[in-house]
């Protein structure tokens, strides 16, 4: 309910929460809102040094606001065409 609710407040298409694993190396998504099992599946767990925003926020320790698709594609374009996907 939390993930849904923070996503129509920002306006977002999609909600992840996701948590530092023990380990410090990786997240892990606790919660999501409007992801498809897929996509939840194959993004369950990812290292925190990937190149994608979530994780950029969690080792910068600020968000990472990215308001439209171009935004996106040019600050991360390796989820680009996954973005593109939920619209």
């Amino acid at each position: 309910v939390v993930v849904e609710r923070v996503a129509a407040a920002l306006g977002a298409h999609l909600g992840v929460l996701a948590l530092v694993t023990p380990d410090g190396e990786r997240l892990a998504v606790a919660a999501a809102e409007r992801l498809s099992r897929e996509t939840h599946e194959s993004w369950a767990t990812f290292p925190l040094d990937s190149a994608v925003p979530l994780a950029e926020a969690v080792r910068l320790g600020r968000p990472v606001l990215l308001p439209t698709f171009d935004a996106i594609a040019t600050h991360a374009p390796s989820i680009a065409a996954m973005c593109r996907t939920y619209g």
